[in-house]
């Protein structure tokens, strides 16, 4: 991506330019600027020419604008139904296609296999989202933005180019109605209502300029600053020159710092998403997924980041603390009374997130007795609590699968269940049957193996029978796990401390 120069207050010579496209942007605003009442006076014909090239311009970029405004948002609405557990996998790949193009999304793809394969293989990437096209979500880079992020601040920037180019040559246009009623108003017998409409021009170019685009407004104050010799100037002396004389946006010292901002936005507009990926989450939303969750995979996700950004030296605690204002409520919550217990529950209430926002890196220094810092172990009581929902909610499917179904069905649709689940179903049953001789592995009920498997092999019935009912103690435990799991982790922590 070509520089981009962002307005700064605090700008000084010495500093860098800000690269970093704004995260997010209001749709473009009309071109609709006419604050001169009618006048019967004769714009020359060389004025005219370059006030239609400025205007014509000027709604060239709205109207692109507005169709770049309405891609963005709809791309966010895309994003937002990603949380849907009700849209199906198909829908949003087809949606996607049809929405954004397919060379999008052959991009989308590419990414999608460097990331999650190390290979740039756009078929193996279409199978992966074909498949679950949530996994993109899995894919960041540095600043926490996952790959369809990363298409948002295309977009998003995009539209501050096209913005950026509607107001600059709205500001030529008024400009140059400027220039030329002041050269008329010494000949025409208006003269004086031409001179009241040149300075109404004038403060509404003044206005727009205030409200440029960042990077519209940077190109043009330092450009200012350049053609000034340069040196050791104040942080905003670009900026402050200009609104001295705003002429000097226009023509100054020979040339035209306007020009070269329009110029700037015209030929620095992006023409194509760029990716960088910096880690990939473990996890995955998985297409059988609750919206509960989603929410909670979306949890853990904030958490793993926080890790990525406390490790990163060049990330300042600004940044990680703005980051983690914008976690969920309940994320924030959870963290600030682990803070709060960490440091022996003091009076003040707004402890936990005052000392996080103060210095994010200290949550580094609050370790368990095995040197587990307090992220990593929430990390870890988020996965728990992540598999407790998805094992929940895999149990009452295999209960209502299994009713008014014989034995023989039971069991095919028992052995459809994740090694874990079925684990536990036959870790219950040797429990509830249990006796010295079951353990181990013998000959029970006519063949070889663990008691429990052998007794679900043959009668899977048994789930569904007996004291206490294998299948509704499973779910009683699971559902309590879940309910409790953050009051629970809590409690180990205010034991620890």
């Amino acid at each position: 991506m070509a520089l981009n120069f962002t307005f700064n207050p605090n700008f000084r010579p010495s500093d860098s330019l800000n690269l970093t496209p704004p995260p997010t942007l209001q749709p473009s605003r009309p071109v609709a600027r006419n604050p001169l009442p009618v006048l019967q006076t004769q714009i020359s014909p060389e004025a005219l020419l370059r006030i239609s090239a400025y205007h014509r311009a000027a709604v060239a970029a709205s109207q692109a604008g507005d169709e770049i405004g309405k891609k963005l948002n709809s791309f966010r609405l895309f994003i937002r139904d990603l949380e849907n557990p009700n849209i199906s996998n198909p829908t949003f790949v087809l949606s996607f296609k049809q929405q954004f193009g397919n060379a999008l999304f052959l991009t989308l793809c590419e990414e999608v296999a460097h990331g999650l394969t190390g290979r740039r293989d756009v078929e193996a990437g279409e199978r992966i989202l074909n498949e679950n096209f949530r996994s993109v979500l899995r894919i960041k880079n540095y600043d926490g933005k996952n790959l369809l992020n990363q298409i948002e601040s295309f977009f998003a920037y995009q539209l501050e180019n096209h913005r950026g180019n509607v107001d600059l040559n709205s500001i030529g246009e008024m400009m140059e109605k400027y220039t030329d009623h002041l050269q008329q108003a010494s000949r025409s017998p208006l003269g004086g209502r031409l001179l009241e409409d040149a300075a109404r021009l004038k403060t509404d170019a003044t206005n727009t300029f205030k409200s440029l685009p960042e990077q519209a407004k940077g190109v043009i104050c330092k450009r200012i600053y350049e053609l000034d010799g340069s040196g050791n100037r104040s942080s905003d002396y670009g900026y402050q020159r200009a609104l001295e004389d705003i002429e000097r946006i226009f023509r100054y010292q020979g040339e035209s710092p306007l020009q070269r901002a329009i110029a700037h936005c015209s030929d620095n507009a992006p023409r194509a998403p760029s990716f960088t990926i910096s880690y990939i989450h473990n996890e995955s939303i998985k297409l059988t997924d609750s919206q509960q969750i989603v929410k909670e995979v979306r949890k853990l996700y904030q958490l793993e980041e926080l890790t990525h950004f406390l490790a990163d030296a060049y990330k300042h605690n600004d940044f990680i603390a703005a980051k983690y204002l914008e976690f969920t409520p309940e994320l924030r919550d959870l963290i600030n009374q682990s803070v709060w217990l960490a440091c022996y529950q003091p009076l003040d209430p707004a402890f936990g997130q005052n000392f996080v926002v103060r210095n994010p890196r200290a949550l580094l220094g609050i370790r368990n007795q095995q040197g587990v810092d307090i992220v990593m172990q929430l990390i870890a009581h988020q996965q728990e609590k992540i598999l407790a929902l998805r094992l929940h909610e895999e149990v009452i499917a295999f209960n209502n699968a299994s009713q008014n179904k014989n034995s023989a069905q039971i069991l095919e649709i028992f052995n459809q269940l994740s090694d874990k689940a079925k684990e536990d179903f036959r870790t219950r049953v040797w429990n509830r049957d249990s006796k010295p001789e079951l353990s181990g592995w013998q000959n029970f009920f006519g063949g070889w193996g663990y008691y429990g498997t052998r007794k679900i092999e043959a009668d899977p019935l048994t789930l569904f029978t007996g004291y206490p009912v294998v299948i509704t103690e499973y779910l009683n435990y699971l559902r309590e796990k879940v309910i409790t799991a953050d009051a629970v982790l809590l409690e180990e922590l205010k034991r620890t401390v």
